[in-house]
């Protein structure tokens, strides 16, 4: 019986005859010519049916109206250079395939594969090569999770896994003997043993925590509530120092889920000659930065629902509208109307973003968690138990300690050649620049002044119970005293109720805003601190509501207690961002007779 059998020509050449029509196009005169890919130039009818650039259709040789102008294109099969006798013929070549067992997609994630090599004085590029008759692959235990981060230092690869630290040895390969002592290095090997480190750390799910300098790397393991150093005497929590509380409550509300973020505005015609397609968002609490790109456009209808637009955001910047300075968006098509209330709508995720800040030689964090109720979203710090939605901290390695919060909350820290660096709303900033005028201490991203302030623990002879009857300090002027307030003493109950009871003061204002002119005699006198030889001292007086029982003599009593709390801040008038030093603070005390 008949058999088909399927026969493929790797060397055929398709050979095909094309006219080309003069100008214009209903000229007798047909001239032919090679108007090279794709063959058939456009214009030609298709006849009888298809497209005649493509092989095995017709090629029109005639009169475009004449069936019998259109002939068969030619096909040549040839193996030798120009089909001469004993020419050089071409080879077949090489037909690279694989059989594939399982054709679906896998994914990985506790795996790792390398290419081929990347030469640059050579020119070999093979990084697209991963040949599956080499062993390219290198597992890690499935267990610890999906490796986050890699990280390559000198012969070794840092592996990062969800809930562990390993490395792996580059281009050599340690063989052991049965004791467990190295006998010898394989060198023939891209990525040879991995050995984890010692304790049950990883870096979760942030790999955007890691940060380097020198031989330390920092990093938060979210799961277990910690920040994490690695150095040459393996893993420190270095969270324990002082901030184990802390840590372990920021990094809870940290969450993996991406949220959606909405901000609301008033929205008018955009700014004259800049298209159609820009809106401006009329509100004052709102600025360009708060607006993210690529967030979808909602807006609301007169039944006041918000209707998806299907528009999102391209651009925002700010313009002058002749009488403030408000926010102008683009986006990626013209809106029905331009006078609806808009809501900006953005899906993202809470992050823990780590860095070096090389001028003070810290490690910077920026816990910053998304609300799930977030419109008209803050850039509120969280700091002294305020509410707010990131909290940006640093650790001082000199002193092994938790040192400063900030008021900046950034999209991306670093540092380049001794200067430190962060990302916010598309541009970047250089801290701890000082200008000409020396007056930008406290402004972050261009937004208002935030000022510096300190707290301090006030806990001499801790078992005595004791009467603090001054505030003082050594420093520059401008600092104030925001608040002075003793521990706790317990909770009593009030009718129904539970309250605490401690003592406090007002705010005790700095040398300059505290300068007022007595009513009375008409003299300058300060309701603050005053100075004297460059100390600057005032009286403490208790405005706390007296217990029952308590004997309050006016104007003459202190603060009482165990321990009290203060906390330093600079004011808003002496200098603003000029430098303000703070040596030490103390009080003067007695024991409490009460």
């Amino acid at each position: 019986m008949g058999v088909l059998v399927e026969v493929k020509y790797f060397n055929s050449f398709w050979l095909k005859k094309v006219c080309k029509l003069p100008d214009p196009v209903d000229a007798p005169i047909l001239l032919p010519g090679w108007p090279g890919l794709p063959w058939n130039p456009s214009g030609y009818p298709k006849f009888p049916f298809g497209d005649s650039s493509t092989p095995g259709e017709w090629a029109p040789v005639g009169n475009q109206g004449d069936e019998n102008a259109y002939q068969e294109p030619w096909f040549v099969e040839e193996m030798r250079i120009k089909g001469g006798f004993n020419n050089t013929p071409i080879d077949l070549g090489v037909k690279a395939y694989i059989v594939e067992e399982r054709k679906n997609q896998e994914r990985l994630s506790s795996s790792l594969i390398y290419s081929g090599v990347f030469n640059s004085r050579t020119g070999v590029n093979d990084t697209n090569v991963f040949s599956v008759g080499q062993d390219i692959t290198k597992s890690v235990d499935p267990i610890n999770g999906s490796i986050q981060k890699l990280y390559a230092e000198d012969t070794n690869l840092m592996i990062f896994q969800e809930n562990k630290v390993q490395r792996a040895l580059i281009d050599k390969d340690a063989v052991y003997t049965a004791e467990g002592s190295a006998m010898q290095t394989q060198s023939n090997v891209v990525i040879g043993q991995i050995v984890p480190y010692l304790g049950e750390y990883g870096i979760s799910t942030n790999p955007e925590s890691f940060a380097i300098y020198g031989f330390q790397k920092y990093f938060a393991d979210r799961n277990r509530g910690c920040i994490l150093r690695l150095s040459r005497d393996g893993l420190t929590e270095i969270s324990r120092y002082g901030m184990v509380d802390y840590f372990r409550d920021e990094l809870a509300s940290i969450s993996d889920d991406w949220l959606e973020v909405s901000i609301l505005g008033s929205m008018g015609a955009g700014p004259t000659g800049w298209g159609d397609n820009w809106i401006s968002v009329n509100d004052q609490n709102i600025s360009c930065c708060d607006i993210t790109i690529g967030s979808s456009v909602a807006f609301e209808d007169v039944n006041g629902n918000f209707i998806d637009s299907g528009l999102f955001v391209e651009e925002a910047t700010e313009y002058n509208n002749g009488v403030d300075i408000v926010c102008a968006v683009k986006l990626s098509g013209v809106p029905d109307n331009k006078y609806y209330t808009v809501k900006f709508i953005n899906n993202v995720k809470s992050q823990i973003l780590g860095g070096w800040d090389i001028h003070n030689k810290s490690y910077v964090v920026s816990m910053q968690n998304v609300s799930k109720v977030h419109d008209n979203h803050s850039i509120t710090p969280k700091i002294d138990g305020e509410a707010g939605d990131y909290s940006t901290v640093s650790f001082d390695e000199s002193l092994n300690g938790w040192t400063s919060f900030h008021h900046y909350k950034p999209a991306f820290i670093g540092s380049l050649k001794n200067k430190y660096y962060s990302f916010y709303d598309g541009k970047l900033y250089e801290h701890y620049f000082n200008s000409n005028q020396d007056d930008n201490r406290g402004i972050y991203y261009d937004l208002d002044r935030a000022e510096s302030s300190i707290s301090f623990v006030f806990n001499p002879s801790p078992s005595v119970s004791k009467n603090f009857k001054t505030l003082a300090y050594e420093g520059s002027n401008g600092w104030e005293g925001e608040y002075f307030v003793s521990g706790y003493t317990g909770k009593d109950s009030l009718n129904t109720n539970w309250v605490q009871n401690q003592d406090k003061i007002g705010v005790v204002y700095s040398y300059e805003e505290g300068l007022y002119t007595d009513p009375r005699t008409g003299y300058p006198t300060r309701a603050g601190f005053d100075r004297k030889e460059n100390l600057y001292t005032t009286n403490i007086i208790d405005t706390s509501t007296p217990r029952p029982g308590e004997v309050i003599i006016t104007g003459m009593t202190g603060i009482k207690g165990y321990f009290a709390t203060v906390k330093f801040k600079t004011d808003s008038t002496t200098d603003p961002g000029g430098m303000k030093e703070l040596y030490s603070v103390s009080s003067e005390f007695v024991l409490s007779s009460y």
